[in-house]
C-alpha cells in the first residue's frame, strides 16, 4: 500500500505480533471527506514497551506494519513521543484500507 520505493531490513520474526494487537476499532468511512477512511490499532502494553525500547536504541527510525506480506505503512518512530495507537489512514485509496482492515478482522481472535 505504500507509495513510494523504500528499501529496509525484515527481521525473521515480527518486533509485535499479532497476537499483541489489542483493539482494531471499527472501519470509519466518511465520503464527505474526499472517501477518507480509517481505523485504529492498539497494541498492547508488552509491545508498547518493546516498541518504546526499540525507539530509545536511535539505531532503527522506521519500522514497517506488515500484513500477509505486504508492507502497510511505515511507522516514524519518535523516542520523545511513543504511542500505543495506530491510525491507518488514507483519501486516495480507501478499499486499500477497507481491505487491510478485513485481513486483520480474520487474523485477530478475540476473546469472547
Amino acid at each position: 500500500m505504500l507509495n513510494k520505493k523504500t528499501f529496509g531490513c525484515l527481521t525473521p520474526q515480527p518486533v509485535v505480533s499479532i497476537l499483541a494487537l489489542e483493539d482494531i476499532s471499527e472501519l470509519m468511512i466518511v465520503p464527505d471527506q474526499s472517501n477518507m477512511s480509517f481505523f485504529d490499532i492498539t497494541v498492547d502494553t508488552d509491545a508498547f514497551q518493546r516498541l518504546s525500547r526499540i525507539g530509545a536504541s536511535s539505531l532503527v527510525k522506521e519500522l514497517a506494519f506488515v500484513v500477509d506480506d505486504e508492507i502497510v505503512f511505515l511507522y516514524a518512530i519518535d523516542p520523545a513521543n511513543p504511542i500505543r495507537v495506530f491510525r491507518l489512514m488514507s483519501y486516495e485509496r480507501p478499499k486499500d484500507v477497507e481491505r487491510i482492515y478485513n485481513k486483520l478482522q480474520k487474523l485477530v481472535v478475540t476473546p469472547n
